[in-house]
């Protein structure tokens, strides 16, 4: 069996794009509250508010699929078999794949099918530079 680790980088997409909601839409309901009528300033903090529980429950949701061990998109799935079964000549088929969230890393676990007559140490060795050759870190 053979697992391995996918760590991807912090959500500062969702901060950065609430940040800029709130302050573009703030600035131009206080405004409009100043020069158009008088309620719609408490009417856009009030939307704000709605639309900030909504976009932050579905953060929630996805942080929490994460923690839960969600399965891994098929299409990582299916690169993985293909970098396994490209990696080596002495690897005859794959058993089965499991990959799934540990929190934000994504961990796989690989079963590999080698000729009966291959000895443990070279098994032993290919899986473990297999492991080796696909510890890797996702960046934003």
């Amino acid at each position: 069996m053979l697992g391995f680790a996918l760590i991807s980088c912090p959500p500062s997409f969702s901060r950065s794009r609430n940040d800029i909601f709130i302050n573009g839409f703030g600035l131009f309901t206080s405004a409009a509250g100043v020069k158009i009528a008088w309620w719609i300033d408490p009417a856009g903090a009030a939307l704000i508010s709605v639309v900030l529980i909504f976009l932050w429950g579905q953060t929630c949701t996805t942080n929490f699929q994460l923690l839960a061990g969600i399965a891994a998109p098929e299409e990582f799935r299916q690169l993985v078999i293909y970098k396994a079964m490209t990696y080596s000549s002495e690897i005859v088929a794959i058993d089965s794949v499991a990959s799934y969230h540990a929190g934000p890393n994504l961990i796989v676990e690989v079963d590999i099918v080698m000729k009966p007559e291959t000895p443990l140490w070279a098994a032993h060795d290919l899986s473990q530079s297999l492991q080796g050759e696909h510890h890797c870190r996702r960046c934003c």
